[in-house]
Protein backbone atom coordinates (compact mmCIF):
# COMPACT_ATOMS: atom_id res chain seq x y z
CA UNK A 1 0.00 0.00 0.00
CA UNK A 2 1.47 3.25 -1.16
CA UNK A 3 1.46 6.28 2.07
CA UNK A 4 0.90 9.69 1.22
CA UNK A 5 2.70 12.33 2.44
CA UNK A 6 1.10 14.60 4.77
CA UNK A 7 1.71 18.39 3.73
CA UNK A 8 1.89 19.35 0.59
CA UNK A 9 3.08 22.57 -1.46
CA UNK A 10 0.73 24.65 -3.69
CA UNK A 11 2.15 27.75 -6.05
CA UNK A 12 0.12 30.89 -6.45
CA UNK A 13 0.22 33.35 -9.44
CA UNK A 14 -0.68 37.24 -8.09
CA UNK A 15 -0.59 39.57 -11.37
CA UNK A 16 0.12 43.15 -10.20
CA UNK A 17 0.70 46.58 -12.21
CA UNK A 18 4.06 48.97 -12.07
CA UNK A 19 3.59 52.78 -12.69
CA UNK A 20 5.92 54.71 -13.93
CA UNK A 21 6.53 58.82 -13.42
CA UNK A 22 7.97 60.98 -15.54
CA UNK A 23 11.17 62.62 -13.74
CA UNK A 24 11.94 66.51 -14.11
CA UNK A 25 14.59 68.05 -16.50
CA UNK A 26 17.29 69.48 -14.09
CA UNK A 27 16.33 72.77 -12.82
CA UNK A 28 19.81 74.73 -13.46
CA UNK A 29 20.66 78.10 -10.95
CA UNK A 30 18.09 79.71 -9.65
CA UNK A 31 17.39 83.71 -11.02
CA UNK A 32 18.35 86.66 -9.45
CA UNK A 33 20.47 89.63 -8.09
CA UNK A 34 23.87 88.12 -7.95
CA UNK A 35 25.88 91.43 -6.53
CA UNK A 36 24.39 93.04 -3.96
CA UNK A 37 25.51 96.23 -1.02
CA UNK A 38 25.53 95.38 2.26
CA UNK A 39 22.66 96.39 3.80
CA UNK A 40 19.98 95.74 1.04
CA UNK A 41 16.95 94.52 1.87
CA UNK A 42 14.81 91.83 0.19
CA UNK A 43 15.67 90.46 -3.37
CA UNK A 44 14.23 87.36 -4.99
CA UNK A 45 14.93 84.30 -6.89
CA UNK A 46 13.20 82.54 -9.18
CA UNK A 47 13.37 78.51 -11.18
CA UNK A 48 11.21 77.42 -13.81
CA UNK A 49 7.99 76.41 -13.30
CA UNK A 50 7.54 72.96 -13.73
CA UNK A 51 4.33 70.38 -13.80
CA UNK A 52 6.64 67.72 -12.27
CA UNK A 53 7.28 69.11 -9.19
CA UNK A 54 4.93 69.83 -6.27
CA UNK A 55 6.97 72.12 -4.29
CA UNK A 56 10.29 73.38 -3.22
CA UNK A 57 12.30 73.62 -0.11
CA UNK A 58 14.91 76.65 -0.20
CA UNK A 59 18.20 77.07 1.13
CA UNK A 60 20.55 79.40 1.76
CA UNK A 61 24.11 79.33 2.93
CA UNK A 62 25.64 80.50 5.51
CA UNK A 63 22.38 80.25 6.72
CA UNK A 64 22.58 83.47 9.40
CA UNK A 65 23.01 85.58 5.91
CA UNK A 66 19.50 85.63 5.02
CA UNK A 67 16.07 84.37 6.33
CA UNK A 68 14.10 83.11 3.19
CA UNK A 69 10.40 83.19 2.40
CA UNK A 70 9.15 80.63 -0.28
CA UNK A 71 6.69 80.81 -2.61
CA UNK A 72 6.74 77.60 -4.68
CA UNK A 73 9.34 78.31 -7.28
CA UNK A 74 10.16 82.00 -6.12
CA UNK A 75 11.73 82.68 -3.10
CA UNK A 76 11.95 86.11 -1.04
CA UNK A 77 15.85 86.17 0.30
CA UNK A 78 15.76 89.20 3.67
CA UNK A 79 19.34 90.28 3.72
CA UNK A 80 20.84 90.47 7.39
CA UNK A 81 22.23 93.49 7.07
CA UNK A 82 25.36 92.75 9.04
CA UNK A 83 26.01 90.36 6.52
CA UNK A 84 29.33 90.68 3.79
CA UNK A 85 30.83 88.23 1.71
CA UNK A 86 29.75 84.92 -0.42
CA UNK A 87 26.34 83.56 0.36
CA UNK A 88 24.75 80.77 -2.14
CA UNK A 89 21.21 80.15 -2.69
CA UNK A 90 19.78 76.68 -4.39
CA UNK A 91 16.45 74.80 -4.07
CA UNK A 92 15.53 71.10 -3.34
CA UNK A 93 12.57 70.08 -5.11
CA UNK A 94 9.89 67.91 -4.00
CA UNK A 95 8.29 65.39 -6.66
CA UNK A 96 5.00 63.52 -6.61
CA UNK A 97 6.53 59.99 -5.17
CA UNK A 98 9.92 60.46 -5.03
CA UNK A 99 12.74 63.07 -3.84
CA UNK A 100 13.87 65.17 -6.74
CA UNK A 101 17.42 66.41 -7.88
CA UNK A 102 18.82 69.75 -5.94
CA UNK A 103 19.00 72.63 -8.09
CA UNK A 104 22.50 73.96 -9.46
CA UNK A 105 23.49 76.72 -6.40
CA UNK A 106 23.70 80.30 -7.03
CA UNK A 107 26.60 82.65 -5.65
CA UNK A 108 25.69 86.21 -4.30
CA UNK A 109 28.28 88.57 -3.23
CA UNK A 110 27.42 90.93 -0.76
CA UNK A 111 30.30 93.72 -0.69
CA UNK A 112 31.31 95.22 2.25
CA UNK A 113 34.04 96.51 4.36
CA UNK A 114 37.13 95.45 2.55
CA UNK A 115 40.47 96.05 2.88
CA UNK A 116 42.57 99.06 3.65
CA UNK A 117 44.32 100.37 0.80
CA UNK A 118 47.67 101.92 1.88
CA UNK A 119 50.46 104.09 0.03
CA UNK A 120 53.47 102.27 -1.17
CA UNK A 121 55.97 105.51 -1.05
CA UNK A 122 55.58 109.15 -1.92
CA UNK A 123 58.58 109.49 -4.72
CA UNK A 124 60.04 111.84 -6.74
CA UNK A 125 58.64 112.78 -10.66
CA UNK A 126 61.68 112.40 -12.94
CA UNK A 127 60.44 115.15 -15.36
CA UNK A 128 58.30 117.75 -12.50
CA UNK A 129 60.40 117.26 -9.78
CA UNK A 130 56.90 117.10 -8.05
CA UNK A 131 55.88 114.10 -5.37
CA UNK A 132 54.64 111.10 -6.67
CA UNK A 133 52.21 109.23 -4.45
CA UNK A 134 52.92 105.15 -5.63
CA UNK A 135 50.65 102.18 -4.57
CA UNK A 136 49.79 98.99 -5.21
CA UNK A 137 46.56 97.87 -6.46
CA UNK A 138 44.26 95.30 -4.57
CA UNK A 139 43.34 92.70 -5.69
CA UNK A 140 39.51 92.98 -5.36
CA UNK A 141 37.00 93.43 -8.28
CA UNK A 142 34.69 95.42 -6.52
CA UNK A 143 37.15 98.76 -6.07
CA UNK A 144 35.77 101.03 -8.71
CA UNK A 145 38.21 104.31 -8.19
CA UNK A 146 41.49 105.33 -5.40
CA UNK A 147 41.45 108.56 -4.05
CA UNK A 148 44.52 110.89 -3.14
CA UNK A 149 44.48 113.18 -0.15
CA UNK A 150 47.01 115.70 1.00
CA UNK A 151 47.01 117.34 4.14
CA UNK A 152 45.67 121.25 4.30
CA UNK A 153 47.13 123.86 5.85
CA UNK A 154 45.27 122.82 8.92
CA UNK A 155 46.92 119.95 10.97
CA UNK A 156 45.10 116.78 10.17
CA UNK A 157 42.96 118.03 7.45
CA UNK A 158 43.15 116.44 4.48
CA UNK A 159 41.76 117.47 1.07
CA UNK A 160 41.09 114.93 -1.54
CA UNK A 161 43.46 115.76 -4.70
CA UNK A 162 42.06 113.03 -7.12
CA UNK A 163 39.73 110.26 -7.80
CA UNK A 164 41.74 107.83 -9.98
CA UNK A 165 39.85 104.87 -11.49
CA UNK A 166 41.02 101.50 -10.45
CA UNK A 167 42.00 100.53 -13.85
CA UNK A 168 44.38 103.31 -14.24
CA UNK A 169 48.37 103.12 -13.43
CA UNK A 170 48.52 103.15 -10.11
CA UNK A 171 50.85 106.40 -9.53
CA UNK A 172 49.92 110.29 -9.33
CA UNK A 173 51.96 113.08 -9.63
CA UNK A 174 51.08 115.98 -7.23
CA UNK A 175 51.34 118.94 -9.85
CA UNK A 176 50.44 121.62 -6.75
CA UNK A 177 53.10 120.10 -4.59
CA UNK A 178 55.75 122.45 -3.43
CA UNK A 179 59.20 119.87 -2.34
CA UNK A 180 61.54 123.06 -1.98
CA UNK A 181 59.05 124.72 0.28
CA UNK A 182 57.75 122.29 3.04
CA UNK A 183 57.18 118.26 3.68
CA UNK A 184 54.09 117.28 2.57
CA UNK A 185 51.62 114.50 4.13
CA UNK A 186 49.63 111.76 2.06
CA UNK A 187 46.57 109.52 2.64
CA UNK A 188 44.45 107.35 0.42
CA UNK A 189 41.44 105.58 0.37
CA UNK A 190 39.17 103.33 -2.24
CA UNK A 191 35.59 103.60 -3.17
CA UNK A 192 33.58 100.53 -4.25
CA UNK A 193 30.68 99.55 -6.18
CA UNK A 194 28.71 100.56 -3.85
CA UNK A 195 30.02 103.86 -3.39
CA UNK A 196 31.44 102.58 0.07
CA UNK A 197 34.52 104.89 0.69
CA UNK A 198 37.15 102.98 2.79
CA UNK A 199 39.40 103.95 5.87
CA UNK A 200 42.49 105.28 5.58
CA UNK A 201 45.86 104.16 7.14
CA UNK A 202 48.31 106.39 8.51
CA UNK A 203 50.02 109.31 6.40
CA UNK A 204 53.00 109.29 4.47
CA UNK A 205 55.00 112.50 5.22
CA UNK A 206 58.31 113.50 3.09
CA UNK A 207 61.09 114.86 3.71
CA UNK A 208 62.08 118.40 3.58
CA UNK A 209 65.66 119.49 4.15
CA UNK A 210 67.16 122.36 5.33
CA UNK A 211 71.49 123.48 5.33
CA UNK A 212 72.70 126.43 6.62
CA UNK A 213 77.11 127.26 7.76
CA UNK A 214 77.86 126.57 11.06
CA UNK A 215 79.97 128.74 13.46
CA UNK A 216 83.29 126.62 12.49
CA UNK A 217 82.44 126.79 8.58
CA UNK A 218 80.61 123.23 8.52
CA UNK A 219 77.50 122.53 6.85
CA UNK A 220 74.81 121.67 8.57
CA UNK A 221 71.76 119.67 7.45
CA UNK A 222 68.17 119.10 9.12
CA UNK A 223 65.21 117.42 8.23
CA UNK A 224 61.66 116.23 8.90
CA UNK A 225 61.59 112.56 9.02
CA UNK A 226 60.10 109.99 6.41
CA UNK A 227 56.83 108.39 7.90
CA UNK A 228 54.81 105.67 6.29
CA UNK A 229 57.22 103.02 5.76
CA UNK A 230 59.48 100.98 7.45
CA UNK A 231 63.41 101.95 6.70
CA UNK A 232 66.76 101.35 8.18
CA UNK A 233 69.19 103.62 6.74
CA UNK A 234 68.87 107.74 5.62
CA UNK A 235 71.48 107.72 2.57
CA UNK A 236 72.78 111.68 2.60
CA UNK A 237 74.02 112.54 -0.96
CA UNK A 238 76.36 115.87 -2.21
CA UNK A 239 77.80 117.51 -4.64
CA UNK A 240 78.87 120.80 -5.88
CA UNK A 241 76.26 120.78 -9.17
CA UNK A 242 72.80 119.63 -8.26
CA UNK A 243 72.83 117.02 -11.54
CA UNK A 244 76.02 115.54 -9.83
CA UNK A 245 75.18 114.35 -6.52
CA UNK A 246 77.02 111.55 -4.89
CA UNK A 247 76.81 109.52 -1.73
CA UNK A 248 78.38 111.06 1.35
CA UNK A 249 77.13 109.43 4.54
CA UNK A 250 74.63 106.81 5.37
CA UNK A 251 72.84 107.92 9.15
CA UNK A 252 70.11 105.47 10.71
CA UNK A 253 66.72 106.26 10.42
CA UNK A 254 66.46 107.93 13.94
CA UNK A 255 68.64 110.52 12.95
CA UNK A 256 67.39 113.93 11.41
CA UNK A 257 70.55 116.06 11.54
CA UNK A 258 74.12 116.02 10.10
CA UNK A 259 77.21 118.32 10.14
CA UNK A 260 79.38 118.26 7.17
CA UNK A 261 82.96 119.32 8.40
CA UNK A 262 84.80 119.09 4.98
CA UNK A 263 82.24 120.53 2.72
CA UNK A 264 84.17 121.94 -0.92
CA UNK A 265 84.40 125.08 -1.35
CA UNK A 266 81.87 127.01 -3.05
CA UNK A 267 78.37 126.07 -3.14
CA UNK A 268 76.66 123.08 -1.67
CA UNK A 269 74.08 120.87 -2.39
CA UNK A 270 72.42 118.51 -0.59
CA UNK A 271 69.58 115.46 -0.68
CA UNK A 272 68.63 112.98 1.50
CA UNK A 273 67.37 109.51 -0.03
CA UNK A 274 65.09 106.84 1.49
CA UNK A 275 65.34 103.53 -0.02
CA UNK A 276 61.68 100.74 0.59
CA UNK A 277 61.63 97.57 0.81
CA UNK A 278 61.73 96.80 -2.88
CA UNK A 279 57.74 96.10 -3.12
CA UNK A 280 55.96 98.78 -4.46
CA UNK A 281 55.16 97.30 -8.14
CA UNK A 282 52.71 99.86 -9.80
CA UNK A 283 50.79 98.01 -12.84
CA UNK A 284 52.73 99.83 -15.46
CA UNK A 285 56.47 100.92 -16.45
CA UNK A 286 59.66 99.29 -15.66
CA UNK A 287 60.78 102.12 -13.57
CA UNK A 288 61.98 101.88 -10.12
CA UNK A 289 59.32 103.46 -7.63
CA UNK A 290 61.17 102.02 -4.31
CA UNK A 291 62.79 105.70 -3.40
CA UNK A 292 62.01 109.08 -1.63
CA UNK A 293 64.21 111.89 -1.96
CA UNK A 294 63.99 115.25 -0.03
CA UNK A 295 64.43 118.58 -1.87
CA UNK A 296 68.26 119.61 -2.72
CA UNK A 297 69.32 122.01 0.03
CA UNK A 298 72.19 124.11 -0.74
CA UNK A 299 74.87 125.80 1.60
CA UNK A 300 78.45 127.94 1.03
CA UNK A 301 78.86 130.96 -1.22
CA UNK A 302 79.59 131.69 -4.55
CA UNK A 303 80.37 134.57 -6.88
CA UNK A 304 80.87 133.94 -10.73
CA UNK A 305 82.69 137.42 -11.01
CA UNK A 306 84.78 136.82 -7.57
CA UNK A 307 85.61 133.69 -6.32
CA UNK A 308 87.08 135.35 -3.34
CA UNK A 309 84.14 137.42 -2.17
CA UNK A 310 83.71 137.60 1.42
CA UNK A 311 81.40 136.44 3.43
CA UNK A 312 78.21 138.74 4.17
CA UNK A 313 78.73 140.18 7.46
CA UNK A 314 75.15 140.42 10.15
CA UNK A 315 75.95 143.25 12.97
CA UNK A 316 74.97 142.44 15.61
CA UNK A 317 75.14 138.68 15.79
CA UNK A 318 73.29 137.50 18.08
CA UNK A 319 70.82 140.14 17.59
CA UNK A 320 67.03 141.06 19.23
CA UNK A 321 65.62 141.44 15.59
CA UNK A 322 67.31 144.50 14.30
CA UNK A 323 70.35 143.72 12.16
CA UNK A 324 72.36 145.02 9.28
CA UNK A 325 73.23 142.81 6.97
CA UNK A 326 76.77 144.46 5.01
CA UNK A 327 78.79 143.43 2.06
CA UNK A 328 82.31 144.72 1.06
CA UNK A 329 82.18 148.45 -0.39
CA UNK A 330 83.50 146.34 -3.73
CA UNK A 331 80.29 144.13 -4.13
CA UNK A 332 77.36 145.90 -4.92
CA UNK A 333 74.79 143.47 -4.42
CA UNK A 334 70.95 143.86 -6.25
CA UNK A 335 68.73 141.08 -5.63
CA UNK A 336 66.92 139.71 -2.71
CA UNK A 337 67.57 138.82 0.76
CA UNK A 338 65.39 135.78 1.72
CA UNK A 339 65.54 134.87 5.53
CA UNK A 340 65.22 130.74 6.49
CA UNK A 341 64.32 129.02 9.42
CA UNK A 342 65.76 125.98 10.88
CA UNK A 343 63.15 123.91 9.65
CA UNK A 344 63.45 125.53 6.12
CA UNK A 345 60.59 128.00 6.52
CA UNK A 346 61.31 131.17 4.59
CA UNK A 347 60.00 133.52 6.72
CA UNK A 348 60.41 137.02 4.65
CA UNK A 349 61.57 138.06 1.90
CA UNK A 350 63.45 141.74 1.27
CA UNK A 351 65.06 143.71 -1.50
CA UNK A 352 68.68 144.20 -0.98
CA UNK A 353 70.55 147.33 -2.85
CA UNK A 354 73.83 148.09 -3.06
CA UNK A 355 75.92 146.98 0.30
CA UNK A 356 73.82 147.56 2.93
CA UNK A 357 70.58 146.63 4.53
CA UNK A 358 69.00 147.33 8.30
CA UNK A 359 66.14 145.00 9.27
CA UNK A 360 63.80 146.09 12.06
CA UNK A 361 62.42 142.15 12.93
CA UNK A 362 61.21 142.53 16.61
CA UNK A 363 58.82 139.77 15.72
CA UNK A 364 61.48 137.17 15.03
CA UNK A 365 61.10 134.02 17.50
CA UNK A 366 64.57 133.20 19.03
CA UNK A 367 66.47 130.66 17.01
CA UNK A 368 68.72 130.31 14.57
CA UNK A 369 68.00 131.36 10.65
CA UNK A 370 69.96 131.35 7.64
CA UNK A 371 70.50 134.58 5.47
CA UNK A 372 70.65 133.89 1.88
CA UNK A 373 70.91 136.88 -0.29
CA UNK A 374 70.41 135.92 -4.26
CA UNK A 375 70.89 137.85 -7.21
CA UNK A 376 70.79 135.67 -10.63
CA UNK A 377 73.19 132.91 -9.53
CA UNK A 378 74.98 134.73 -7.03
CA UNK A 379 74.04 133.37 -3.67
CA UNK A 380 75.54 134.41 -0.25
CA UNK A 381 74.21 132.73 3.06
CA UNK A 382 75.36 133.44 6.77
CA UNK A 383 73.94 132.94 10.32
CA UNK A 384 71.98 134.89 11.87
CA UNK A 385 71.22 134.06 16.03
CA UNK A 386 67.86 135.59 17.42
CA UNK A 387 68.19 136.49 21.35
CA UNK A 388 65.58 138.21 23.26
Amino acid sequence: MKRMHPFFISALTVDFNIEVFSYPDHTGAPSGMTELCQGSNTTTYILPDNELIMNYTWHVLPDTAASLQPNGATVSAVWNENFYGNAEIFAEPQLAHCPGENSDTLQVWVTGPQHVPEICIVGNDETSGKYMVVWNKLDDASIVAYNIYRESNQAGVYLELRTQPAGDFSVFVDETSSPDVFPHSYRISHTDTCGNVSEMRPPHNTIHLSANIGTGGENNLNGSPYTGIAFLTYDIYRGTEKNALSLLAQINSNVTSYSDFDPPGGMVYYQVVVESDGQCAPTKKALDYNRSSSNIAESGIINVENPGIQMVQVCPNPSNGSFTVSLPESNSFPGSLNIISMTGQLVSTVTFEGTTKTLHMDDLPVGVYTLILTCGERHLTQRLVILK
